[in-house]
């Protein structure tokens, strides 16, 4: 009975003790420093370092919620500067926290109390400096610098402040970095992409304006482990051979891969400026994939052909395919609708185009494999063959089917697709489903389609009756989307590509 005594006297004061830091918690985010005082007076053991249930302790709430005031008492009382939470709290310590966040006050008060403006900090291991750049924050960018913060350290990637910035097209930082020091130069070690192809990914052109302006190279390429000798080809001006650029993305292609139409702008009319007779070749320079600026915008996510039309302006070829023997018109077909109806309707691409591979996809294979649904509706709208066949006989529907795709299933049917249909090994659509809960279920409606197909044409069909695809599955029906369905609306039904 003693012993139960102690432990309940001991749960007490624990739940006691706890309570006490829950209050002091909410202290420290509303900034009333009278109540965290009393608080620590009616209980001097609370850690003023350990977090909350969210993983942020006093002073990470002090910084989160910009009270200037709170910082400075816990900082006063003895709090760790550099402490950094749990997750789910901010991944920052104290000072990147309320960088990332233009908290200036709160900035102020934690580089008096001894926050190093230098600190590595989060799991990418940026500073404080670069917080407050890639959330675009002047003031704080400024105080950063004033108080002596590095204006190049790199975070684990090799991205500095200045890379930062101009991702987030942040230019009025970027020209603050730069006017201090920093390297329009610089390139990260992961990616090997530098200051203007960071800028040239940025949804507005302010960066590049700025980069381009400080001097940035606007043919330098990315490349993780360039060789030296390919380095130094790019000091002399010479192209490196395609082999050896692992990658080697220019800012324009950067720039149309991210579809910003703004920055692709301004690059290309920079190129013009300074390129002169080698501006062509500049426009339909090719990285180590054999992707042109013009097949990175086709193959965007983004439904645009602002930057397409940029480059067709600019006299950009459009009739080279990649190593993979795609061309511009294949690589929009799985995912950009828009630059399908763009390069079918306005430049003339036959909508059946075979890509240069051994199984010779059209366009809509690809788009089916993908889970495209808009561009494949742009396609079939556009006159192209649901049933056409690669070389070992797989249609579109085959496609679709063995990526799992309901969507575009679907909607191959409902356009008239032969759920019969079989390929060099005699299969049919269903039995290219892969073996998950997703494909199953995929695989149980594509069977009922194809048996609904052999009830109509039971008398050209030759007798050979398609396999029961999915009894031995154990599919409930009841959960199985009917793929004919008319009653049940294509995905993206109204986008009018």
């Amino acid at each position: 009975m003693r012993a139960m005594r102690w432990l309940m006297i001991t749960a007490a004061c624990l739940a006691a003790a706890t309570a006490d830091e829950y209050e002091f918690w909410d202290a420290c985010a509303a900034g009333d420093t009278k109540e965290m005082e009393n608080l620590l007076d009616a209980a001097a053991d609370i850690d003023l370092n350990y977090p909350d249930e969210d993983g942020r302790t006093p002073l990470l709430l002090a910084a989160l919620q910009d009270r200037a005031a709170a910082a400075r008492f816990l900082l006063e009382r003895g709090a760790d500067a550099e402490a950094v939470g749990r997750w789910p709290g901010p991944p920052d310590g104290p000072l990147a926290t309320a960088a990332a966040l233009g908290h200036v006050a709160t900035m102020d008060a934690l580089l008096e109390g001894g926050a190093s403006a230098n600190a590595a900090t989060g799991p990418d291991g940026r500073t404080p400096l670069i917080a407050a750049a890639e959330a675009g924050s002047s003031e704080a960018v400024a105080l950063l610098l004033s108080v002596g913060a590095a204006v190049d350290a790199r975070r684990a990637d090799g991205a500095t402040a200045a890379c930062a910035a101009a991702a987030g097209g942040h230019g009025d930082v970027l020209r603050r970095l730069l006017d201090a020091g920093a390297d329009v130069h610089v390139a990260d070690t992961l990616s090997g992409e530098s200051l203007l192809h960071y800028a040239a990914r940025a949804p507005t052109a302010d960066a590049v304006e700025v980069a381009l302006a400080a001097g940035a190279d606007v043919g330098r390429r990315s490349g993780v482990g360039v060789p030296t000798d390919v380095s130094e080809a790019y000091d002399e001006g010479q192209e490196p051979r395609r082999e050896d650029l692992r990658g080697g993305l220019t800012p324009l292609m950067a720039a149309a891969a991210s579809s910003s139409h703004e920055a692709l702008e301004v690059l290309l009319a920079a190129a013009k400026r300074s390129l002169g007779s080698d501006f062509p070749s500049y426009v339909d320079a090719v990285d180590a994939s054999g992707r042109t600026a013009l097949a990175w915008a086709a193959a965007a996510p983004i439904r645009s052909t602002a930057c397409i039309e940029l480059l067709y302006a600019s006299d950009a070829r459009d009739d080279s395919a990649t190593v993979d023997g795609l061309s511009v018109l294949h690589l929009a077909s799985q995912g950009n609708a828009r630059a399908v109806a763009y390069f079918v309707d306005v430049k003339g691409f036959d909508v059946d185009q075979r890509a240069l591979t051994e199984k010779r996809p059209t366009p809509l294979m690809l788009a089916s494999k993908a889970g495209a649904v808009a561009a494949a509706k742009a396609l079939i709208r556009r006159g192209a063959d649901v049933d056409a066949a690669s070389t070992n006989g797989a249609t579109a529907l085959h496609a679709a089917a063995a990526a799992g795709q309901t969507a575009v299933a679907r909607l191959l049917l409902r356009r008239g697709a032969n759920a019969l249909a079989q390929d060099a090994r005699g299969e049919f659509p269903s039995q290219a489903c892969p073996k998950t809960p997703r494909g199953r279920a995929l695989k149980y409606s594509l069977s009922r389609a194809e048996r609904r197909a052999w009830a109509r044409l039971e008398k050209e069909f030759g007798g050979v009756e398609p396999p029961d695809a999915v009894a031995e599955d154990g599919v409930d029906s009841s959960v199985v989307e009917d793929l004919e369905d008319d009653s049940v609306v294509d995905l993206d039904e109204r986008d009018e590509l």
